[in-house]
């Protein structure tokens, strides 16, 4: 697990909000707290599709379970674009599993370790300061640690690459 502070707020939240390039990541959870506190659960309702034809897309996130950001991106902008600052957000964001064995395998070299971790950003902004927190989950306990440090460092070199300043 790695704490990044974004430096420039602003410049961050232009991309995540109006930029694609976190479009790629699931929403496992969103809290925006502005006027009111708005909880979002990103699991998918599957009977919401029942009987219905799906886009590319739709299939693709209705089969990871979770809505993408690309899809959740234009709802939480609605909720935080204002005159006002939010008082805080909360985002919980997964690397999808086929991106987690394309973005890190090449190190790793163990697919189907990749493949039983859950690889996640916390999103969090509390009215002064904007983290990115790292993280990875499983269903059952795995002593290794190896693709939680590689985790840590793609996720270091993404936010480096995309011009993202940070304090780690």
């Amino acid at each position: 697990m790695q704490s990044y502070q974004i430096e420039e707020i602003k410049a961050f939240m232009g991309k995540l909000l109006t930029g694609t390039l976190f479009d790629c990541y699931l929403v496992k959870e969103a809290t925006i707290s502005t006027y009111q506190t708005f909880h979002i659960d990103g699991h998918i309702n599957d009977e919401f599709y029942h009987g219905t034809e799906l886009s590319d897309e739709e299939n693709t996130t209705l089969t990871a379970g979770y809505s993408s950001w690309k899809q959740m991106r234009p709802l939480c902008f609605d909720l935080i674009k204002g005159k006002r600052t939010p008082l805080g957000f909360k985002f919980i964001l997964a690397l999808p599993a086929h991106l987690a064995i394309t973005y890190l395998n090449t190190e790793l070299n163990d697919e189907s370790l990749l493949n039983q971790k859950t690889f996640l950003v916390n999103v969090r902004y509390d009215g002064t300061k904007l983290l990115c927190v790292t993280a990875t989950s499983s269903s059952s306990f795995l002593p290794e640690k190896q693709s939680d440090q590689i985790w840590d460092s793609y996720f270091s070199k993404f936010l480096t690459e995309n011009d993202i300043s940070f304090i780690s």
